[in-house]
């Protein structure tokens, strides 16, 4: 876990003119900044709200039989109150009920006042609660355990239950601050459960008329995480297109003096890619959502959309917003996941194996430029051409890539299974071939990563069908993944244990 949490908040964040228009401020940021928009806030900002509860047997044979079990708990609280107050703003406790094992009907009691819980804390006090312990676990809830040593051995019923699905995870420690590598966990799991992901189309779709339900759909993540969706038109999105011309035409002038070069596309191509930023960001504040996407290349391509999204992907991203491309909702639920706790933003990719250099090259038209984390440094960008827009020469962004260090590769295959892999950096890639911005990284063995791509082997019950529908062509949940700066295997593991999906190794 970083040494400084990423505190997840819009309060400050400010859409305008400066390192690829985008700054964070704060609060009290001058409202005359170029390209000032109001900022929005939502319930995905969190803190995580996690439930606690201290289970014991009334008269203990561990830890000793002369324990005072009540000065036992207010000792444990106290250590719990000490991790909310290390991370203020990330994590609020509430309750703190100590339940008795021949008191059961006090916890089914209990249960019922937890809908606007993110998790539960279940601190094991004493032995002999393991009906308790069951009891906690059937609620289906991300359950953290917590057990300090002579205690019982409670943890090994929890381990078990962790390794066969339960939604639970277990810290067996004489040290009460190991829970603080779970708040950000839990925080990742609020800011999921409480994200509006907009997927807009040629129609809009109400809550009465939603897509069909699929295997591995929009319902199936809104079920697992909570995660809120909305259909908006394109026509909607037009509408706010339609009024922006002069704010849009001032901006992209300015952006297209931030960047390192103007190639290919002419001014009005940035234009029209600013004044649909600008668009898009509209919509999202009147739906107060955090998140969208859309079929970028078929919209534009149709006539349904005036330019290409890709600088307005980069610039949300950029801030904490999330624009992700081909209306691939596997990928945008992942950014949502890893962005949510890091801090880093995600870049979308089309990745290239190279087996001889034992690299994975990660290509695509759209990338945030502050990878190295939200409120840092940005890498230069050039503006580009959407290399398959012909002689419009639509906008598109290059990212110069920079920095150094691990990356973690992810991509929710149904909301069951996480696909991961890990790599550094190993530099920009700048060639006239494929997609525009292209990052290089070093993997540990290119040629496993290539035999075991998808890992279409595991658990195929459990994974969308479109991974095995064709073999004619790369779909998105063959090829698409998202890459970000940092090692997050191991909190996208703790994640998984909490919220009840794997962690796939693909390499």
């Amino acid at each position: 876990m970083p040494d400084t949490p990423f505190i997840h908040t819009r309060r400050g964040f400010v859409l305008a003119a400066g390192s690829a228009i985008s700054a964070i401020a704060s609060p009290d940021a001058p409202a005359d900044l170029p390209g000032h928009i109001e900022p929005w806030e939502g319930p995905w900002d969190g803190p995580a709200v996690v439930r606690k509860v201290y289970l014991a047997e009334r008269r203990p044979n561990w830890p000793y039989r002369t324990l005072n079990v009540e000065q036992e708990v207010k000792d444990l609280d106290a250590g719990v109150t000490a991790v909310e107050k290390r991370f203020p703003g990330r994590i609020r406790f509430t309750g703190g009920e100590l339940i008795y094992a021949d008191r059961p009907a006090e916890l089914d009691a209990w249960a019922k006042s937890l809908d606007d819980t993110d998790g539960i804390l279940a601190v094991i006090v004493t032995s002999n609660i393991g009906a308790l312990l069951h009891a906690v676990l059937r609620l289906d809830r991300p359950t953290l355990f917590y057990e300090r040593p002579f205690s019982g051995h409670e943890w090994a019923q929890v381990s078990i239950a962790a390794q066969l699905g339960r939604k639970a995870d277990i810290v067996s420690s004489s040290d009460m601050s190991e829970l603080d590598a779970f708040v950000d966990a839990f925080f990742a799991l609020h800011h999921l459960r409480h994200s509006k992901l907009l997927v807009a189309g040629r129609q809009r779709r109400d809550a009465g008329r939603q897509p069909p339900a699929t295997a591995f759909g929009n319902e199936a993540y809104a079920n697992a995480f909570g995660t809120t969706f909305a259909y908006p038109s394109y026509a909607e999105i037009r509408a706010f297109y339609e009024k922006n011309e002069t704010e849009g035409s001032r901006l992209a002038d300015e952006y297209i003096q931030r960047a390192a070069r103007l190639a290919e596309p002419p001014r009005e191509q940035v234009v029209k890619a600013i004044r649909l930023h600008l668009a898009i960001v509209e919509l999202m504040r009147a739906e107060k959502a955090n998140a969208i996407t859309f079929g970028c290349i078929s919209a534009p391509n149709s006539g349904d959309l005036p330019a290409y999204p890709c600088l307005s992907f980069s610039l949300l991203n950029d801030v904490g917003l999330y624009g992700c491309c081909e209306a691939d909702i596997e990928t945008a639920m992942t950014n949502i996941l890893v962005t949510g706790f890091s801090g880093k933003p995600g870049f979308v990719t089309d990745p290239i194996i190279d087996t001889a250099r034992n690299e994975v090259i990660h290509a695509h038209c759209s990338s945030p430029t502050a990878m190295e984390g939200i409120g840092g440094p940005s890498f230069p960008y050039t503006i580009r051409s959407y290399p398959y827009s012909g002689e419009t020469r639509a906008a598109a962004i290059q990212v110069h890539f920079g920095g150094s260090g691990p990356v973690t590769v992810a991509k929710f295959s149904g909301p069951r299974n996480l696909l991961l892999s890990t790599g550094e950096v190993a530099g920009n890639v700048d060639i006239d071939r494929g997609c525009r911005s292209k990052l290089r990284t070093r993997v540990k063995d290119a040629r496993k990563l290539l035999r075991n791509w998808a890992a279409a082997n595991t658990a195929a019950s459990d994974r969308p069908p479109a991974l095995l529908s064709t073999l004619s062509y790369a779909t998105q949940e063959q090829l698409h993944r998202i890459v970000f700066y940092g090692d997050h295997a191991e909190m996208l593991e703790r994640i998984g244990r909490l919220a009840g999906f794997r962690t796939i190794r693909e390499d």
